[in-house]
């Protein structure tokens, strides 16, 4: 897949997600480290996000058999979650 064909479908997922039109594209590097360090098993996740034009806080328990790892980088700056069946939706987080 395209990085442009990559780029409408987040396009298209956030402005579901939102019920708003994206105004600006911001590009995060990708996960590319070879070294993470296990944390845990990651239970829930909570987070903010405008919708509606309505800022709204959300928070979403993972189930013990479908939650994904929390890890960080080896220097210990940024989290990453890895593996877990679960979906970004329109309504969020599922699964």
């Amino acid at each position: 897949m395209t990085v442009g064909k990559k780029k409408q479908e987040a396009i298209e997922l956030f402005e579901a997600f939102t019920g708003h039109k994206a105004k600006t594209i911001k590009c995060y590097p990708a996960m590319d480290e070879k070294v993470l360090l296990q944390i845990g098993r990651l239970h829930a996740v909570a987070y903010e996000a405008v919708r509606d034009n309505k800022k709204t806080k959300f928070y979403h328990e993972f189930k013990k058999n479908n939650s994904p790892i929390l890890c960080v980088t080896y220097c210990g700056t940024q989290l990453r979650i890895v593996g877990g069946d679960y979906i970004f939706t329109e309504d969020g987080i599922t699964g």
